[in-house]
């Protein structure tokens, strides 16, 4: 009799231990890889729309899920289906029956084993929905429906971190950072509750640290904060703030903050007062000398090198033939650059030790394609490292099911 006991309670901790895999602590400010959230493929802590696992990558072009092969960087529509036409389905009630298709997407992750959506949920015009993908896009189950205005999210250390509309005590809706466990049904807990005008949004987690932004108008001039929140104390410290004439912008690297101080003048350009790198706790502050500096770019960087990017949609953006993706060394010499303006480029992903990546939207003729890029770093040293071709689609194909102007 006592060993059958036994017996029935080995096996029942071995059922639990699949479930407990989901909730194992993580602490400390080192990087988890598979529970922490992926930050170096955020451009500037806008909802991230690639993301990478043991084996591969995954990301969106327009509305359908894909994937590239890291060991033989083969790509593919994330489907699974050997009968689906992907984005070449003509026939709009087939179109929702791609494995690979989310309407209208604001979120991928991947985390423990699985990848994580965000997009609006299908013939609903307010919801939006979190869906749990399998690896090779065969499975889904929804794990979440937001009604309350969700629009920025972050998976990190098993907790979901998302913004939404609630109501005040004083009855008013506003936009506050929320946070529950991601494998629970319990009520969220409000970190931040912003005013009834707040857009708060780029979070970025980096250890036990939560970075997020807070952008609002008042009569008497614009806001816009950049907090960082230690998801141990609960404390909040403002380490940015931007209004109408003077602007600090930043990224979030392995090594701390790099940020860039630009002020309007009586012209009403915009002009870099500073360039510079500090801690994680956005202090130890240092000057960044980088080549050719100019306020419609952005830094970035990794373990190895910084990275200039010309913002194509900035105010004082330089000509399109002039804006590159410029490469910096260690001493804070170009070494390489992109010619990112004649490319199309819309957004620069620093990615990991190998590889950098680039969304780019091309117009050709009378059609406009979706590409992703991948630039090997290895070559960058040797002054190479030229894109290589991930995706392309057809714009209009790859947005089906929602209005798609090109410019």
């Amino acid at each position: 009799m006592k060993r059958i006991v036994l017996l029935a309670m080995a096996m029942f901790l071995i059922a639990l231990l699949p479930s407990c895999s989901r909730q194992r602590a993580v602490t400390g400010m080192g990087y988890a890889e598979g529970q922490d959230q992926q930050y170096f493929y955020s451009d500037m802590g806008s909802n991230t729309l690639l993301t990478e696992s043991e084996d591969g990558y995954y990301y969106f072009t327009g509305f359908y899920l894909c994937y590239t092969d890291k060991e033989t960087m083969q790509s593919s529509v994330l489907c699974g289906r050997p009968e689906c036409l992907h984005q070449n389905e003509t026939n709009p009630e087939r179109i929702l029956d791609c494995n690979a298709y989310f309407f209208n997407p604001l979120f991928l992750q991947y985390y423990d084993g699985d990848l994580y959506v965000a997009a609006d949920k299908p013939l609903s015009t307010q919801e939006k929905e979190l869906t749990q993908v399998s690896l090779d896009g065969a499975k889904r189950k929804s794990t979440r429906t937001f009604s309350d205005g969700a629009s920025a999210f972050a998976i990190h250390r098993g907790t979901l971190y998302y913004t939404g509309q609630i109501v005040s005590d004083g009855g008013e809706s506003c936009h506050a950072l929320l946070s529950k466990p991601l494998f629970s049904s319990n009520e969220p807990e409000i970190l931040y509750i912003g005013t009834i005008d707040s857009n708060i949004g780029a979070l970025l987690c980096k250890g036990e640290l939560l970075y997020f932004s807070d952008n609002y108008f008042t009569e008497e001039r614009f806001y816009g904060l950049d907090y960082q929140y230690n998801l141990q104390t609960g404390e909040r410290t403002l380490l940015f703030d931007s209004d109408q004439q003077v602007q600090t912008i930043y990224t979030l690297y392995s090594q701390g903050l790099l940020g860039q101080t630009s002020q309007l003048d009586e012209e009403n350009v915009w002009q870099i007062t500073e360039q510079f790198q500090t801690d994680l706790y956005g202090k130890n502050r240092r000057e960044v000398l980088v080549p050719d500096p100019h306020p419609g770019t952005r830094l970035y960087g990794d373990t190895q090198y910084l990275y200039q990017y010309d913002v194509f949609w900035h105010q004082n953006a330089r000509p399109t033939e002039e804006q590159k993706l410029s490469v910096i060394s260690a001493d804070e010499k170009e070494i390489f650059s992109i010619p990112t303006g004649t490319l199309g480029v819309r957004n620069f992903f620093p990615g990991n030790d190998r590889h950098c990546f680039l969304y780019a939207e091309q117009s050709q003729s009378e059609e406009k394609l979706l590409q992703w890029y991948l630039c090997e770093k290895a070559d960058f040293a040797d002054g190479e490292g030229s894109p290589i071709l991930l995706m392309e689609m057809n714009a209009e194909q790859a947005m089906q099911g929602f209005a798609y102007t090109a410019e």
